[in-house]
């Protein structure tokens, strides 16, 4: 959740502000993140202020805003600085997981407007390093390398020097491919037969899973996903391939899904 505070309804940054959150809404939404806003004026200021920025600039708020009259909120988040204003929130931003922890916090002075580029940047560097276990390096953007953490012992610096897949700059400076990134020449497949079996680790409850595919395309797609074309409401996520992700036409491979309740659309 990105949540965000502004000085006061009805002034000109503000307005600017809220309207590019509002235009890129969508972007946090495919980041599984939503928007939050607030400032101390009333419920009834902030609609009006949606509805004038509708009319004039002709986008719509989609996100909810709180009207914090009481401060309340402003002061537990430490949105009020009493050497900038003793009643306006200053331009705070709060990144916060889905564990309720504040990942991130940034605060702009009252005369600079808040860059959404670099929110977003931030965002998806958090994902990503939680993601990847790993960090950011220096203007990281997404696609870009990551870091690798540090050894801390002898033998990680071992292991690190097995890795090929990274680029190593010295003992303690590794760089890597996100996961997510780490995208091959493959095929669209569409699921063809299914068939399970319980799983052979002892005290498992559920079943694992193999689905035979047939590619239907040269495409670039991501190792770990495969998508039923038939019905993509209901795509089956984080599939493991068990066969080389590249296919040769008319190639068939086997796909293994643990763990996951089993599929009674597929046939």
């Amino acid at each position: 959740m990105v949540l965000f505070s502004h000085p006061a309804d009805f002034t000109p940054v503000c307005s600017t502000e809220l309207v590019e959150f509002a235009r890129r809404a969508p972007e946090f939404e495919k980041r599984s993140t939503k928007l939050i806003g607030l400032s101390v004026d009333s419920i009834h200021s902030h609609l009006a202020w949606r509805e004038n920025l509708k009319q004039i600039l002709d986008v719509e708020i989609g996100y909810p805003m709180i009207a914090d009259i009481s401060m309340d909120v402003s002061t537990k988040f430490g949105m009020i600085h009493p050497g900038a204003s003793a009643t306006a929130t200053v331009r705070a931003v709060f990144l916060i997981d889905p564990k309720r922890v504040i990942r991130a916090l940034v605060y702009y002075p009252m005369n600079v407007g808040r860059n959404i580029d670099e929110i977003m940047r931030l965002l998806t560097a958090l994902q990503t390093a939680d993601q990847n276990a790993c960090a950011t390096p220096v203007n990281w953007k997404p696609g870009e390398k990551v870091v690798v953490p540090p050894p801390k012992t002898e033998s990680e610096v071992r292991e690190r020097s097995t890795h090929k897949e990274y680029e190593r700059i010295d003992f303690y400076l590794n760089k890597k491919e996100p996961l997510r990134q780490r995208r091959r020449q493959g095929r669209i497949c569409a699921i063809r037969r299914y068939r399970s079996r319980p799983f052979s680790r002892p005290g498992s409850r559920g079943l694992d899973s193999h689905l035979e595919v047939a590619d239907l395309g040269d495409v670039e797609v991501d190792a770990d996903f495969l998508i039923d074309v038939d019905h993509p409401a209901r795509s089956l996520k984080r599939l493991k391939m068990s066969a080389p992700c590249t296919m040769r036409p008319s190639l068939k491979c086997i796909v293994t899904l643990s763990a996951v309740r089993t599929p009674s659309n597929v046939s």
